[in-house]
C-alpha cells in the first residue's frame, strides 16, 4: 500500500459504527440462540410428557382388551396384533 491509498480506507466514524453494529449483532445471535435453547428443554419435556401419557393410555387400554369376551373384535384383534376398526 502507498502513501496515496489512506486516503481509501473508511473513516473512522464508520468503522465504530460498523463495530458498534457487530456488537449489537452479535448480542442479538447470543441471545436468540440462548431462547432457542431453552425452547428446545421445553419441547423436549412436553413430548416426554405426551409419551408418557400414551404409554399410559396404552397399558389402560391393553388391562381392558385383555378383559374383553374372547369373540369380540378387541380380543380377536389383540391376538393378530391388529388395530381395531
Amino acid at each position: 500500500m502507498t502513501d496515496g491509498d489512506l486516503r481509501k480506507l473508511p473513516e473512522p466514524d464508520l468503522i465504530l459504527k460498523l463495530a458498534s453494529e457487530l456488537q449489537d449483532a452479535n448480542s442479538a445471535y447470543i441471545s436468540a440462540k440462548d431462547r432457542t435453547q431453552i425452547a428446545r428443554g421445553e419441547e423436549t419435556t412436553a413430548l416426554n410428557r405426551l409419551n408418557d401419557a400414551q404409554k399410559r393410555l396404552d397399558a389402560a387400554m391393553a388391562e381392558i382388551r385383555s378383559v374383553a369376551p374372547y369373540d369380540s373384535h378387541w380380543k380377536q384383534s389383540e391376538k393378530r396384533g391388529i388395530a381395531v376398526e
